[in-house]
């Protein structure tokens, strides 16, 4: 699920928390003020914390996430592996919505276009493990469906987002298609009234890899998140090449999979919001960083992306068969030029000096305002 708890002291990944997830969230709260005056409502977030729940922390001492009446973090919800580090991770933030098991399995119990399955407990007159179990997970996927939408979705993974033994897509990708279908759904907010969403926030974190992905994989993402958009953009080709050093597409992928992945997997994403009847806002579009970790024999990398969604306009429910949303189909096209135009940025080189300082002492802060909530042990 997340990142380990053991890399909660890592500066690289406390640059991605304090430089590029917290002002994003801070942009999507003052858009929900400014759509809710009169009656506001509280950012909804969900997320992969893990046991530390870093991230969650860091919006509330921001004043980001606003708590309750009676100091829970009651609009955030996260996954985690198992029970206890539900329980482990609801000591640090009290009150917070914990699901324990697989995100994407079981996101994927729910059929194809039926998002209420999960809504509707069993009956099944046998008492046994196997049907508590079935009625324990049809439960969870329920309540999983109805707390959708969110405000900032922070699928924080540690797995690839591809697989060899998964079949294209792959599981990631297509919970990640069915929770896309749910930010869709009418919530009810914080101050008791029904919302829909027009936009929100998506942060989405993979290594990078694993090189040797099975022929399905490799033409999914050559031929079609690269060789078909420079066909298509003619635009594309001058920092493709760049970017290449002047190799075609299958050179590239041969040569450098590490540049070629992080060019496709966002054009991914991307595709996979105007699936889902969304678009990635072009004004920024995809921002991604990444840096690398220690691991046993050298080193992986971890890639992370971040983007404001829309709703496109007019919706799906509201469009004639055929018909396609002229402001999100230009919206795209610029934000796969943005890809292809603007580099990743490698945060190891910005970490250093005053700012690793900065981000020393901030990360000490942030530990020491944990303890409002979880004392330290051997205190």
């Amino acid at each position: 699920m997340a990142e380990g708890f053991a890399f909660e002291g890592c500066l690289l990944k406390h640059y991605i928390r304090k430089k590029v997830w917290l002002p994003f969230c801070r942009d999507r709260l003052k858009k929900i003020r400014a759509a809710t005056k009169k009656d506001p409502r509280r950012l909804r977030y969900f997320t992969f914390c893990a046991v530390g729940a870093l991230d969650v922390l860091l919006l509330d001492r921001e004043k980001v996430i606003r708590k309750s009446s009676n100091d829970e973090f009651d609009t955030v919800f996260f996954f985690d592996k198992s029970k206890e580090a539900v329980i482990e991770t609801q000591k640090r933030i009290p009150g917070a919505n914990g699901f324990p098991g697989d995100f994407a399995e079981i996101v994927l119990q729910a059929a194809d276009g039926d998002a209420e399955l999960g809504l509707h407990i069993l009956t099944d007159a046998r008492d046994t493990r196997e049907v508590r179990q079935k009625q324990m997970r049809k439960a969870q996927l329920g309540a999983l469906i109805e707390s959708f939408p969110f405000d900032v979705v922070n699928l924080d993974v540690e797995q690839y987002l591809f697989r060899p033994r998964e079949k294209l897509p792959g599981v990631l990708t297509n919970a990640m298609r069915r929770m896309l279908e749910w930010q869709r759904r009418e919530g009810i907010g914080s101050n008791g009234k029904p919302f829909t969403l027009d936009e929100f926030t998506l942060m989405f974190t993979t290594q990078v890899g694993p090189t040797g992905l099975p022929d399905e994989y490799m033409s999914y993402l050559r031929d079609y998140c690269l060789v078909s958009n420079l066909a298509a953009h003619q635009e594309l080709n001058d920092p493709f090449l760049k970017k290449s050093n002047g190799k075609n597409p299958t050179q590239f992928f041969q040569d450098d999979f590490d540049g070629a992945f992080k060019l496709a997997v966002p054009k991914g994403l991307s595709e996979l919001a105007l699936e889902q009847d969304w678009f990635v806002d072009d004004a920024r579009g995809i921002e991604v960083y990444q840096f690398d970790r220690p691991h046993a024999g050298g080193t992986y990398r971890m890639l992370h992306m971040v983007m404001a969604v829309k709703r496109q306009a007019p919706p799906r429910e509201q469009r004639a068969p055929g018909q396609q949303a002229g402001a999100a189909l230009g919206a795209h096209k610029k934000t796969i030029i943005k890809i292809f135009d603007e580099d990743v940025v490698a945060i190891e080189s910005l970490v250093a000096g005053k700012l690793e300082d900065e981000l020393k002492a901030d990360l000490e802060r942030l530990l020491e305002h944990r303890t409002r909530y979880y004392p330290p042990p051997d205190a």
